[in-house]
């Protein structure tokens, strides 16, 4: 250890690397190697060492054991969704690899990029799960998917010491919306949504968590987890987000308070929500009961 801390920065990964590659040494051999000779042979055991497992593989190494990229200290693993994303990514690569040919990590260039790109948009639903109308991935979906694997990526490749081209996900963009799209609701409209009372305990129970939402911005999926324990003495809203794993601070203005009604000290959750796809579908009836029924553009049927 000692020769290895001589030779290599003081970093957990370069120890790591550089004891892998000390265990195979003989000690006089390693009392004679300088920090730059050190670095040359790590480099060849880790570039035979990328060349012995396939891009899926790692995918699922980095959504088990990768760090944040948000967190500086580089301590912090990934959020629970953030794996659940790369595991998927991790899945349609592995598919995506036994209908072509699989790829070394180290010659991963734009062209592999975009045939997987067309792949996954082009994929037919797996058993059990619809994806759209039409049964595909739509634009953004697509693009978040990449957006996955590139993130994935830069990590992956900067702990192994490989450069990939600059252009490798040059052509891997969100889709853009035109300016002139507003298929949000009003400042008005939430006002109107606000004061509406929905038929049917489920619209009723869908209206209010959708007013909160509404009020507070957060996602549906930090929103169903909410309970009391999640509004603090101040009465603001404080949750740590499923997505990012960052603690957010939100206070209630009177309509989120409204929204909250005036038993939720007592009860478990802070709403009772249904599955999101009945939750999005409900929210449609209670605008339309609402009276909000102007017609919104729809870019992307898929």
């Amino acid at each position: 250890l000692v020769e290895v801390l001589r030779l290599v920065p003081r970093t957990a990964e370069d120890i790591r690397k550089g004891m892998a590659v000390a265990s195979t040494m003989q000690p006089d051999e390693l009392a004679t190697l300088t920090p730059a000779t050190f670095a040359k042979s790590i480099a060849e055991v880790e570039a035979k060492r990328a060349a012995s497992k396939t891009i899926a593989q790692y995918l699922e190494d980095y959504a088990e054991r990768g760090k944040s990229s948000r967190d500086k200290t580089k301590r912090k693993g990934l959020s629970q969704a953030t794996q659940k994303a790369v595991q998927a990514v991790a899945k349609s690569w592995a598919r995506f690899e036994s209908a072509t040919t699989a790829v070394n990590i180290a010659d991963l260039n734009a062209s592999t990029i975009q045939d997987y790109t067309n792949y996954i948009a082009n994929e037919k639903p797996q058993q059990g799960r619809g994806r759209g109308r039409a049964g595909l991935r739509s634009n953004n979906t697509v693009a978040a998917m990449v957006g996955t694997l590139r993130t994935a990526l830069n990590q992956i490749t900067k702990s192994l010491g490989i450069s990939l081209p600059d252009d490798t996900f040059a052509e891997a963009q969100r889709e853009q919306y035109p300016t002139e799209a507003k298929p949000y609701l009003t400042s008005e409209e939430i006002a109107t949504l606000a004061g509406y009372r929905a038929e049917g305990e489920t619209g009723e129970a869908v209206r209010r968590a959708f007013v909160f939402q509404a009020s507070t911005g957060v996602r549906f999926g930090d929103l169903a987890k909410f309970t009391p324990a999640n509004i603090n003495e101040a009465g603001a809203l404080v949750y740590q987000s499923g997505k990012t794993a960052t603690t957010t601070t939100v206070p209630l203005n009177s309509t989120a308070l409204e929204a909250l009604g005036n038993d939720w000290q007592r009860r478990g959750r802070l709403f009772a929500l249904p599955t999101l796809p009945t939750y999005n579908a409900e929210i449609k009836a209670v605008l339309k009961g609402a009276g909000i029924s102007r017609q919104v553009v729809n870019y992307n049927g898929t």
